[in-house]
């Protein structure tokens, strides 16, 4: 498969996965974050998880050779200003994968800083701040960012139902 294509799979199946709610991480293989992570923690590790398992992304990435970065804390509809490292927590929860993962703090020592990072082509995925509604329910948005008009973000809540999260999209979305 070509890497358009891949590209291509890679992002509809980001908007197809946006527009489903409650069960996508069992449907899709990804595992519920573990009970010893702090509830924030516990959000960030699903979201990302959701989209760091597609098997696309391992396809699209192994094709540029280019390592995915996360960061947390910031909507990159916004050019990311306020992202911040994942705790080292998270990286460990989200796993192994078959391509480099690496912490947004390491491209921007890459690249110089935040004045260059969105110039760039790379691979970040992200999950935005996270706004709690009361104990059991959160919305924050997510989404990855390949370069110059080559982002898509989300709006999400979640609940917490029956010992696990459940995902409904909120709309909201945007594709550059």
């Amino acid at each position: 498969m070509g890497k358009g294509r891949a590209m291509l799979l890679l992002f509809m199946g980001m908007v197809f996965l946006g527009c489903r709610s409650s069960g996508l991480h069992e449907e899709r293989g990804t595992s519920f974050p573990p009970a010893t992570l702090t509830r924030d923690e516990q959000v960030q590790v699903l979201l990302l998880r959701r989209q760091l398992d597609d098997p696309a992304l391992e396809e699209y990435v192994t094709g540029t050779g280019r390592p995915v970065y996360v960061a947390v804390g910031a909507n990159f509809f916004s050019h990311g200003r306020e992202a911040k490292d994942p705790s080292d927590t998270v990286m460990a929860a989200l796993g192994q994968h078959p391509y480099p993962m690496k912490k947004f703090s390491e491209y921007l020592e890459m690249v110089g800083g935040h004045a260059r990072w969105w110039r760039e082509r790379v691979t970040i995925y992200w999950v935005g701040p996270l706004k709690w509604i009361d104990e059991n329910t959160v919305e924050t948005s997510t989404g990855r960012y390949l370069g110059p008009k080559a982002a898509n973000g989300q709006e999400l809540r979640l609940h917490w139902k029956d010992g696990h999260w459940e995902i409904e999209w909120l709309g909201g979305g945007w594709i550059s």
